[in-house]
């Protein structure tokens, strides 16, 4: 980009020279109409035009089209660039006579395609530009936004990490301090085991059946802790499917 830039740069200065080594500044001096208000008017309006266009065209509207190939893209860029060039001028000499009363002369016609697609090469780099710095803008944001959501989870894996610390260190307390009580100890250890096991389990997507039962006996003390006599369930399981695997929590 910076080269091409620095090409343009150099062809831009020297453009005035070059036109006057070929002897055309004074060949489209002495063919140039009258200048006048609805002259300039005119000219102003059309080149604002070119630009906003060329500049929308190579920097937002290139979107639309995004989806395809960098050879398609740039097919599709170049044939809209080349349309609009020759379409802006066409219009340009044809609203003159028109706006002004007065007639462009062949050479005139001449250059004003020549000035127009000077315009059109500069606002396709200056549109490059303002490009490459929206996308870098938008990177930046992206980038921003997985950081935000990176540090959302690195505080939500820390709060799961504290949460069950904080909920056994409290079950732990509560045991020591009804130790006399062995009804309500046994309680707390089933209640700690369930707890333990659910967030163990959660990290895997088979346990081994034999496994799955030890915590429903241990739901099963809690749920007859509640209930007493009104609760009853028999269990009848062959030996043989102990090692067989189903999901977490599945019983």
């Amino acid at each position: 980009m910076i080269l091409k830039i620095a090409l343009l740069i150099a062809v831009l200065i020297n453009l005035p020279r070059t036109l006057t080594f070929f002897d055309i500044n004074t060949k489209l001096v002495d063919s140039f109409s009258e200048v006048s208000i609805r002259d300039i008017i005119i000219r102003f309006l059309f080149l604002f035009m070119m630009s906003l266009v060329t500049l929308e065209l190579n920097t937002n509207w290139k979107n639309i089209y995004s989806q395809y190939t960098i050879f398609w893209r740039t097919c599709i860029t170049i044939a809209l660039n080349a349309i609009w060039f020759l379409g802006i001028v066409k219009l340009f000499v044809l609203m003159y006579p028109i706006a002004t009363g007065q007639l462009l002369s062949e050479s005139e016609i001449g250059f004003m395609y020549f000035v127009y697609f000077i315009i059109l090469i500069i606002n396709v780099f200056i549109a490059r530009i303002l490009r490459y710095q929206t996308v870098h803008q938008e990177d930046l944001i992206e980038n921003e936004r997985l950081k935000q959501q990176n540090l959302q989870k690195e505080l939500t894996a820390l709060k799961n990490q504290i949460n069950p610390h904080f909920l056994f260190n409290s079950l732990n307390s509560l045991n020591s301090l009804v130790r006399d009580n062995k009804e309500a100890t046994t309680f707390i250890k089933e209640l700690s085991f369930m707890y333990r096991y659910i967030l163990q389990s959660g990290e895997r997507d088979l346990v081994s059946l034999q496994e799955e039962l030890k915590f429903l006996d241990s739901y099963i003390h809690l749920i007859k802790a509640r209930y007493r006599d009104r609760f009853m369930i028999d269990i009848a399981i062959d030996d043989m499917c102990l090692q067989r695997e189903v999901p977490p929590l599945a019983l």
